[in-house]
């Protein structure tokens, strides 16, 4: 009872936290990969932070752009538009860039057609890297576990005798990268698929705009 008791405490003391096991490793390959993924991680985190608040942006001007377009049609001015970022001022530069010049209006569909396709490609811009590492980073992590495994295998090969000693090194390798890549590509996923819907509505919200352009360019011409 006594030898358990001591057991007990001994094991206690010597429990580690998962960030102490992911710093400390004595595993070269396990800390490297941890390591990446960690990098990997930040850079999936910038690139959705980034692209939300841009989205956000975009998707709020919306109702005051639509209101302009009905309302000031007649004094909108290209330089007005041309050198902003906003898609929706790009596409109301497009238009009337391309109608002021006496363009058919097939011409103007099609201008402002290409220039929305334009508009979707530029915001898409590196939001397939988070899909890319939603896949990747649980390969990597699985890539530690793999190799920590072999070196489990490789110490029992080497020793008569069992100890804990011998194989936790490539277990704490197989376990702590398997956690890391799995995080990556969860966080890397839904932050993937949280921005295509955010694109989605952006590109909604353009055919809307391109719609009200072409409709209040018709009455104008009526009129």
């Amino acid at each position: 009872m006594n030898n358990l008791f001591f057991l007990a405490k001994d094991t206690k003391e010597t429990t580690k936290t998962f960030w102490e096991v992911f710093v400390n490793t004595d595993e070269l390959v396990g800390l490297s990969i941890n390591i990446i993924l960690l990098l990997v991680l930040g850079y999936v985190v910038y690139i959705f932070v980034t692209k939300y608040l841009d989205y956000n942006s975009i998707l709020k001007s919306y109702g005051n752009i639509n209101k302009k377009i009905e309302e000031e049609y007649d004094s909108m001015m290209l330089s007005k538009y041309e050198n902003s970022t906003n898609p929706f001022k790009k596409l109301i530069s497009k238009y009337i860039d391309t109608t002021k010049q006496g363009s058919k209006k097939s011409t103007a569909e099609s201008q402002l057609k290409n220039q929305g396709d334009f508009e979707m490609a530029r915001l898409g811009e590196k939001v397939g890297v988070l899909a890319t590492c939603s896949g990747v980073a649980p390969m990597i992590g699985f890539l530690g576990t793999t190799i920590g495994m072999v070196e489990v295998f490789m110490a029992l090969e080497a020793s008569k005798s069992l100890e804990i000693s011998m194989i936790s090194g490539g277990i704490l390798t197989a376990m702590t990268t398997t956690v890391s890549g799995l995080v990556v590509g969860i966080v890397a996923y839904v932050g993937y698929n949280h921005l295509v819907m955010k694109l989605e509505k952006i590109a909604i919200e353009m055919e809307n705009v391109s719609f009200n352009l072409m409709k209040n360019y018709d009455n104008k011409k009526e009129n």
